[in-house]
């Protein structure tokens, strides 16, 4: 065939389109995931901070 991709000289579009993708997935889940786990030590020390959480 006469226009065959040859993907092992330079990367692959896709591939670095998945790179990015991907660090911002992990961006976005590290940045969503630290509001919910930073106040655990509190709760877990203060017993009566877990009072509005009973309700």
């Amino acid at each position: 065939p006469a226009h065959t991709a040859d993907t092992s000289t330079k990367p692959s579009r896709a591939r670095s389109e998945l790179r990015a993708r991907a660090g911002f997935v992990l961006v976005s889940a590290v940045w969503a995931a630290l509001p919910l786990l930073a106040p655990l030590p509190l709760l877990l020390y203060f017993p009566r901070a877990r009072a509005w959480i009973d309700l």
